[in-house]
Order: structure tokens, then C-alpha cells, then sequence
């Protein structure tokens, strides 16, 4: 396929207004780990997308937990104890 250079450049403006991102790729599941502010504790963690309460485990200052799997994006909301 031969492209005219006026078709060319129509074709690479085109392209150009999409984003960087053409493609996504689903994710397995993913173990999440980090540390709270000392002396912090967790009461919940849920996932905004999938709407689900995720399990979780807290040692010390250490919060563990697994996200199921991410189909595009996640967003994960962590509640603390008052």
C-alpha cells in the first residue's frame, strides 16, 4: 500500500491523538505488599473496580494482601483504624 505524503502525515496525526496506549494485557493475580505508618493498622481493603473486599493480613507495620487479577486497571482503597 503506497500512502501520499499528505496521507502519510493525515495517518500519523491520527494516530497521535490516541495516547501511547493501544493495547492492554489482563493480569493474574498479584500480591500486594507494603509497609503503614508505624503503629498504623488497617481495618479493610476493597477494590474500587471490581467492587471487592480483599482479604488482608497485617504484621506489625506490614500489610499483605492479593489482588485477584487486573483486567485493565485497579484502584485499591485501604480504610484505617481511627
Amino acid at each position: 500500500m503506497t500512502l501520499s505524503f499528505q496521507s502519510a502525515v493525515t495517518e500519523s496525526l491520527r494516530l497521535s491523538l490516541h495516547g501511547a496506549i493501544r493495547h492492554t494485557y489482563a493480569l493474574g493475580p498479584q500480591q500486594v505488599r507494603f509497609r503503614v505508618s508505624r503503629g498504623g493498622s488497617i481495618k479493610s481493603v476493597r477494590s474500587l473496580r471490581s467492587s471487592a473486599n480483599l482479604s488482608f493480613q497485617q504484621q506489625s507495620d506490614i500489610v499483605s494482601f492479593e489482588v485477584p487479577g487486573i483486567a485493565d486497571y485497579e484502584v485499591i482503597s485501604l480504610v484505617a483504624n481511627r
